[in-house]
């Protein structure tokens, strides 16, 4: 008989509240990346405040480089290279 102790994880509130965000984020980015694609086709988009805050860059850097001007952080943010068409991983 094998017993396993199971460890206990305290996860911060401030670190559950930037997870949800994210995958809010996350969720509206899939939903709208075809309208994504019409304005934002090949550049590097963050998806704040559910689809209500966008920021573009060409470049990575630009990209962090605004999304610290605008006082936000990336944790909390969906960060997506938007392809102007549509792409199929094959694994």
């Amino acid at each position: 008989m094998v017993i396993r102790k199971m460890a206990t994880v305290t996860v911060e509130q401030s670190d559950l509240d930037k997870l949800t965000e994210f995958t809010r984020n996350t969720q509206w980015l899939l939903e709208n990346l075809d309208s994504l694609r019409e304005k934002y086709h090949d550049r590097y988009v963050a998806i704040f405040d559910s689809g209500r805050r966008i920021i573009d860059a060409t470049t990575m850097e630009e990209l962090s480089s605004k999304i610290a001007q605008s006082g936000r952080t990336p944790e909390s943010c969906a960060i997506e290279f938007v392809t102007r068409e549509r792409y199929l991983l094959i694994l």
